[in-house]
């Protein structure tokens, strides 16, 4: 991959998605980069198809974001795959089909209603992620997908994978957390605050129809 990062080993946050027999794998090169790879198996062998970054900082798109901490999701409403990642401010694209390829210019997605987080209120963190659910239909109306993105401990629902998104609160209730990943607390901070949410960064994914 032609880019300095990768010549230096710096592989951060990764994603990993499959179409069509192919797999592909997502990953920060560096805080400025978002390469892709590809292969027949999910360990490989890995080939790099493009031979530069997918998205990376000071190309013809370089939004106010670091480019890195990629999350691909793919959309059971239309079998429409995406790419989310950023730091704080949140970027959303579809890929082509190729999947090593944008559809479009990425998107800023806005989530209103911050209220808490662990860097306060009205700021975000860094890995998004980007799943949805569909709750079952009433009667004869088929049930649309909400839209959950979520960073850190924290998340926020909307009815398009665009946004915009509305601030919730976390999904980590601490008393449940194995002890040996407790943290301590410190009372002058507020409970948003304290280390059991700290970089609790996650995926959710479903097995035996199990979240």
């Amino acid at each position: 991959m032609a880019h300095t990062a990768a010549a230096d080993g710096v592989c951060w946050a990764t994603d990993a998605a499959s179409r069509g027999g192919q797999y592909y794998f997502y990953l920060s090169v560096g805080s400025t980069a978002i390469g892709v790879v590809s292969g027949p198996t999910p360990k490989g062998p890995w080939h790099d198809p493009l031979g530069q970054a997918l998205l990376a900082n000071g190309s013809s798109y370089s939004p106010s974001t670091e480019i890195r901490d990629p999350a691909v999701y793919a959309d059971p409403a239309d079998g429409s795959y995406y790419i989310v990642f950023g730091t704080f401010n949140y970027y959303i694209a579809k890929l082509n089909e190729d999947m090593i390829s944008l559809a479009e210019q990425p998107r800023y997605i806005h989530v209103n209603n911050i209220w808490a987080g662990q860097n306060g209120p009205n700021r975000t963190d860094d890995k998004p992620f980007l799943h949805s659910h569909t709750q079952p239909a009433r009667g004869e109306v088929p049930a649309a997908p909400r839209y959950y993105l979520s960073y850190g401990a924290f998340y926020a629902i909307s009815d398009s994978p665009y946004g915009p998104y509305e601030f919730v609160g976390t999904f980590i209730a601490p008393a449940k957390i194995a002890p040996d990943f407790r943290m301590p607390s410190d009372p002058e901070q507020p409970w948003y605050k304290q280390l059991d949410y700290k970089d609790r960064h996650g995926s959710f994914m479903t097995l035996h129809n199990q979240w």
